[in-house]
């Protein structure tokens, strides 16, 4: 399978939205922003500080959204400063909304901020039959109001396999919040694994503030 070779911030805009198949390959580390974790919480939260992240996918509800379905290689390179805030969505924001039958592998996510509603997280917000393998996120601040956050994948479903993946920072949110995984499963039957993870995340609950 070709691979679609991504080295630069405006790369991860054109990953195509029927990515069912596809193999995308960082080749280099990628920084969206300089210094994002280095300001204010206060300015952070203001949804200006930096210009908005667009995440990977779409998503409207659990019948209208649009999954990421193919691999993406992060090669051990780290992408930087992503930003996003409730300006860009209130829910499901990561820098993929939701992966299903995917492979996101050898990532790491660094210097990154995350504030909005619920299903917040580094990688992946919605995880469905995929596998996050060997991928991090450091350094890095998610702020949820709602429910359903994660370091490394706001909710997995499925077959999903998270392995070798590791989360530091803070992350903040209200009910299912964890450091690797907010919320396994969906109140049904599932085969959800998730080995070999650590996080130091510190964890603070939360609910909406005043804005």
């Amino acid at each position: 399978v070709s691979a679609f070779l991504l080295n630069r911030s405006s790369d991860l805009l054109v990953i195509p939205d029927f990515s069912r198949g596809r193999y995308f390959k960082l080749t280099n580390d990628i920084v969206v922003n300089s210094g994002v974790m280095q300001n204010d919480l206060e300015v952070l939260q203001g949804g200006k500080a930096f210009p908005e992240t667009p995440a990977i996918g779409n998503y409207t509800s659990e019948t209208d959204y649009t999954a990421f379905q193919g691999t993406f290689d992060g090669d051990g390179h780290t992408i930087s400063g992503i930003y996003m805030t409730y300006a860009q969505a209130t829910n499901y924001l990561a820098l993929f909304r939701v992966v299903e039958d995917a492979d996101i592998c050898n990532l790491r996510i660094n210097d990154m901020f995350l504030y909005a509603g619920a299903y917040l997280a580094g990688v992946a917000a919605r995880v469905v039959n995929s596998r996050i393998i060997n991928c991090s996120v450091t350094d890095s601040h998610i702020f949820g109001w709602g429910s359903n956050s994660g370091g490394i994948a706001g909710q997995a479903l499925g077959s999903t396999k998270i392995q070798n993946c590791y989360v530091t920072g803070k992350l903040d949110g209200k009910n299912d919040t964890g450091g690797i995984v907010g919320r396994i499963g969906n109140g049904d039957v599932n085969s959800v694994l998730v080995e070999n993870c650590y996080t130091t995340v510190t964890i603070t609950n939360r609910t909406k503030p005043n804005m």
